[in-house]
C-alpha cells in the first residue's frame, strides 16, 4: 500500500507527503495538488506554491532551502507571478500548490525508532524538546508532535531515521515535509545546543518521579550499559545522558542537596572513588566519551548556565603552574593523553560536558574550571578540592 501511494508524487522532497496524507487525520497534511501546467482559476483561500529541485531532500544530500516556496498567494495574479518565478529555476523537478497554514511555531523534527528530537521556532524565540518511551520534555508541544508521529509508523519503519518540517497552530500540528535522512547530515540541521538544553531541563528533578519511576529507570539503565555500543545514534547519545542524570539525581538525594553546577562537578569527581555509584557513573562517562569521538554533536561549550570557579577532584594538590599543573584558556585533549599526566588542570573554560572535561575525569585528572584570572607560569599553586580552595603564592604562604 505504501509503495503504491508514493506514486502520487515523484520528487524526493514531496513524494512521502502523499503517503502521510493517507495515514494522518484529515487536514494534518494541508490540501495540495501537483501542478504540471498552470490554468486559469479563482483563488478562494491563501495558498503557497512550493517547488522541488532534482536531488533535493534525497537521503544523503539535503540541499535544503535551494528551491523556491512562494507564500501569501491570494489572487490569480499573484499565482501567475509565483509560477513564472518558480519556472526560472534550473533542475526543477516538481511543483505543488498547497493551502497555506499561517503557523505559530515552526518545527524541525528528527525521528528514530522510539525517539524524536525537535527544534521549535516561535516569535523569534527558539527552544528544543524531545521524546523517548522513558522520559520526554514536559510541554504541550511534545504531546502534539507525538500525536502527529504515531499514525506514521507504517511509513517510518521503512527507514532508520527521518526529518520532518511541521507547523503548529491552535494546538494542532500540520506536516509540510518528511523524508529519510542520513545520520551524518544531522549536524547541518541542529546546533550543539541539543544536549545542553536536555541537561538544563527541569523535568529531570520533577516531583512526579517517584520510587517506581526510579526503579524503572534503573532497570533500563542496566540494560543500556550491557549493550555493545558500536553504532552511534542520536537516540543512544540522548539516552546515555538520561541515565547519567538519573544517577546525578541519586547523588543529589544522597547529599540532600539541590542540583547545581558545582553539584554536577562533585558528581563527576565522585567517579574517582571506588564505590558502587562511582563505577556506574564511570561506565556512562565511558559511553559518553565513545559517542563524543564521532564528533557528530559538539559539546565543547555546553554545560550549565551559571559561572565558575568549578572544582572537579578530591584532596589537596600542590604544584607549579606550567610544570605539574597545567594552566590554559581551553583544555586540549593532547594535554590529557600525554605520557606524563598533569596533577591538575586550571582553565577559563566552563563546558562541564565537553570532551576534554569528560576525558579529564575519565583519566582521573583534577580540574578547576571558570577561572577568570589564570596564574602565571612558574607560580606556586595550592588546591584543596574538598574545601574548594584555590591559592597562588610562595609555598610557605600556604601554611
Amino acid at each position: 500500500m505504501v509503495l503504491e501511494l508514493i506514486m502520487g508524487l515523484t520528487s524526493e522532497k514531496f513524494k512521502y507527503l502523499w503517503v502521510a496524507k493517507n495515514l494522518l487525520p484529515f487536514e494534518s497534511v494541508p490540501e495540495f495538488e501537483v501542478l504540471k501546467t498552470l490554468s486559469a482559476r479563482k483563488v478562494h483561500e491563501r495558498l503557497i506554491l512550493r517547488s522541488s529541485l532534482k536531488q533535493e531532500a534525497s537521503k544523503g544530500q539535503l540541499l535544503c532551502g535551494k528551491s523556491l516556496s512562494i507564500s501569501g498567494i491570494d489572487s490569480w495574479h499573484k499565482l501567475q507571478q509565483a509560477w513564472n518565478d518558480i519556472q526560472k529555476q534550473t533542475d526543477l523537478d516538481e511543483i505543488i500548490l498547497q493551502r497555506e497554514i499561517q503557523y505559530v511555531s515552526h518545527v524541525t523534527l528528527f525521528w528514530e525508532k522510539d525517539f524524536f528530537f525537535a527544534e521549535l521556532k516561535s516569535m523569534g524565540q527558539k527552544h528544543f524538546l524531545y521524546w523517548t518511551p522513558l522520559v520526554q520534555s514536559l510541554c504541550e508541544e511534545t504531546k502534539i508532535l507525538r500525536q502527529l508521529v504515531l499514525p506514521l509508523q507504517l511509513l517510518l519503519e521503512k527507514e532508520d531515521s527521518w526529518l520532518m518540517e511541521i507547523g503548529i497552530k491552535d494546538k494542532k500540528a500540520y506536516l509540510f515535509q518528511l523524508h529519510p535522512i542520513e545520520l551524518e547530515l544531522v549536524t547541518q540541521i541542529f546546533s550543539s545546543e541539543m544536549i545542553s538544553k536536555i541537561v538544563s531541563s527541569r523535568m529531570r528533578f520533577s516531583k512526579s518521579q517517584g520510587l517506581w519511576s526510579l526503579l524503572k529507570t534503573e532497570w533500563k539503565a542496566r540494560k543500556f550499559r550491557n549493550k555493545n555500543h558500536q553504532e552511534i545514534k542520536p537516540s543512544s547519545i540522548f539516552m546515555n545522558w538520561e541515565y547519567l542524570f538519573h544517577y546525578f539525581r541519586f547523588f543529589c538525594m544522597m547529599k540532600r542537596s539541590q542540583p547545581s553546577q558545582q553539584m554536577f562537578a562533585d558528581f563527576l569527581a565522585f567517579s574517582f572513588q571506588n564505590r558502587w555509584l562511582s563505577r556506574l557513573i564511570k561506565k556512562h562517562l565511558d559511553v559518553a566519551q565513545f559517542f563524543l569521538k564521532d564528533k557528530m554533536i559538539n559539546l565543547t561549550k555546553t554545560g550549565f548556565d551559571t559561572h565558575g570557579p568549578i572544582f572537579i577532584g578530591k584532596g589537596i594538590i600542590q604544584g607549579i603552574a606550567g610544570k605539574d599543573i597545567i594552566v590554559c584558556e581551553e583544555i586540549s585533549l593532547s594535554i590529557i593523553y600525554q605520557k606524563d599526566k598533569p596533577l591538575a588542570i586550571i582553565s577559563k573554560e566552563i563546558g562541564l560536558l565537553s570532551h576534554p572535561v569528560l576525558a579529564s575525569v575519565e583519566n582521573g585528572i583534577s580540574i578547576i574550571l571558570g577561572i577568570e584570572n589564570l596564574p602565571c607560569e612558574g607560580e606556586s599553586i595550592f588546591l584543596d578540592f574538598d574545601q574548594r580552595v584555590f591559592r597562588t603564592g610562595s609555598v610557605s604562604s600556604f601554611f
